[in-house]
């Protein structure tokens, strides 16, 4: 895909590839030139004519001259500021088509740290990466690499507050109509964490309806609850809570089939 004619005029053939990225990192672009300095010399050609952008330090993308842009969106930005790094949380809820709201934040989980920045009114801030199951790659102009929705929800329900609030996470429960209970058990035993076993299979059961999980999957669940009592959504003003016994889990009330459903 050709973007800019001006890649090819500077004599040099490797730049040419720059072209069909959307991002690029400072040391790709310098791979494309006999030295440093020659590279950035064209850095700071290109970003003068506006034909590059800078996201963060060591890391640029193409602009598009109609709209004065980047090509790249938010989830292209967040899957490239750090090798191997993946959309999480609400940013995946709303990858995925499963967000009430967009958020000006996005999650990005990665196993190596770097520092949060903000670029275009988003701001993208690192999560570690705890499980390596479930993350998909998205193929287009600009690979993105994201939670599948299964991995998404199980993290949402782990971490409320990441999914946006509890309010964002039970409204994208209601949207989802179907889940591959198979990768959630996966996702759940990755995980291993009694108290995730008991708020997943006490929000799985109020959806039963509608998910149609089978028997087996709760009774898989219930060798994950622990003695201790849970509290699920408790600081969310959900009003009057009620004790689940078979999940050994104190919930609202509220938090009934007519919400999910």
């Amino acid at each position: 895909m050709q973007y800019y004619g001006f890649f090819a005029k500077i004599g040099n053939v490797k730049i040419n590839e720059l072209e069909k990225n959307l991002i690029f990192s400072l040391f790709e672009i310098q791979a494309c030139f006999e030295t440093e300095a020659k590279a950035a010399y064209w850095i700071t050609s290109s970003l003068k004519k506006e034909r590059i952008s800078k996201i963060r330090n060591g890391l640029y993308a193409l602009v598009n001259p109609a709209t004065g842009l980047i090509y790249a969106d938010k989830f292209m930005l967040g899957s490239n500021i750090i090798e191997k790094g993946y959309i999480a949380y609400q940013g995946a809820l709303e990858f995925h088509g499963f967000a009430n709201q967009v958020f000006n934040h996005i999650f990005v989980a990665s196993k190596n740290r770097f520092y949060g920045f903000e670029y275009g009114g988003i701001i993208y801030e690192r999560v570690q990466s705890v499980i390596p199951d479930g993350v998909i790659t998205v193929k287009s102009s600009c690979d993105i690499r994201v939670t599948d929705l299964e991995r998404t929800v199980i993290d949402c329900i782990d971490d409320t507050l990441r999914a946006g609030g509890a309010e964002e996470l039970l409204t994208a429960m209601s949207y989802i109509k179907k889940l591959d209970y198979e990768k959630i058990l996966q996702y759940l035993k990755a995980y291993n964490k009694n108290n995730l076993w008991q708020k997943a299979a006490y929000l799985f059961e109020k959806m039963k309806n509608v998910l149609k999980f089978p028997k087996v999957f709760f009774d898989e669940c219930q060798k994950g609850v622990s003695k201790r009592v849970i509290y699920f959504l408790n600081n969310d003003n959900y009003g009057q809570t009620s004790f689940n016994k078979e999940w050994n889990i104190i919930a609202p009330v509220k938090l009934g089939a007519e919400v999910l459903q």
